[in-house]
């Protein structure tokens, strides 16, 4: 896929039906190039430090994020199959989508301009996309949502990145355990290695209590922990998929509900 497409934006994602700031988490769309390892954290993090988003609730969204849905979906300059093709994108990639017309919806590009994808080609999720950055504070001791919220900041900079069984780079790939195991890493949080110690590792968490940043732990294959990932928040979550090829984000409700053996915080 090419990278004109992604645009460097932010996503506000607030429960439905929720409006205070309390709610409000930040996601990052933009997917890091295998040429160059994942950004670094502005400054170090230790256990007692944890990052908090200043993003307010009076930053209004001014798109929907949205996820493609058939296997390939083309962005073209207008609303025409006939027009130039900016980009052809694969299942599951994330989308800015600013505009709503006949049939089509406006993708933010990286130049600020807008691309159109068919309607059919795509899902809106529950998240909205405000268009430049906003940077953050560190502080103390604070909410688990905060924290959370941070997590699947630095979660979403790996998407598109290859699994590899085995892998821990960013640049030749990466395998589910070692994805958290990076992720949290940027937080002082050491995990071990594998899925199956991870499942060990802190404090579990009832399926109806989980939240934004929270690590989940599946026996998709056997009869111990064989995967993990990060929950998002309404039902989503963000995991280095062996069956999908690439970090990539996916609906519990799907099927991995039913191989979910633990959450943990």
């Amino acid at each position: 896929m090419s990278r004109y497409l992604l645009s460097t934006v932010l996503i506000i994602a607030v429960c439905a039906g929720s409006a205070v700031a309390d709610e409000v988490i930040t996601l990052q769309l933009e997917t890091p190039g295998f040429d160059s390892p994942a950004p670094e954290p502005e400054e170090s993090k230790s256990a007692d430090k944890v990052t908090t988003v200043t993003a307010k609730a009076s930053q209004k969204p001014v798109g929907r994020v949205a996820l493609i849905t058939s296997d390939k979906a083309s962005i073209h300059a207008s609303r025409s199959d006939k027009s130039r093709v900016h980009a052809v994108c694969v299942k599951d990639t994330p989308l800015a989508i600013i505009a709503d017309a006949g049939g089509w919806y406006g993708v933010l590009m990286i130049d600020g301009s807008t691309g159109w994808v068919r309607a059919n080609k795509i899902k809106l999720l529950d998240y909205g996309v405000i268009p430049r950055s906003r940077k953050y504070s560190y502080r103390g001791k604070s909410a688990d949502r905060e924290v959370g919220n941070a997590v699947i900041q630095t979660a979403l900079q790996y998407l598109g990145v290859p699994y590899v069984y085995g892998g821990n780079s960013v640049i030749s790939g990466i395998d589910c355990s070692a994805f958290v195991k990076s992720v949290f890493a940027d937080y002082g949080v050491k995990l071990p290695r594998t899925a199956r110690a991870q499942a060990d590792v802190g404090v579990p968490v009832p399926v109806d209590e989980m939240e934004p940043g929270d690590r989940l732990y599946f026996s998709c294959k056997y009869s111990y922990v064989d995967h993990c990932g990060i929950y998002m928040g309404n039902g989503y979550f963000i995991h280095a998929s062996g069956a999908r090829g690439r970090v990539t984000v996916d609906k519990l409700a799907d099927r991995y509900s039913r191989w979910l053996v633990a959450a943990m915080r």
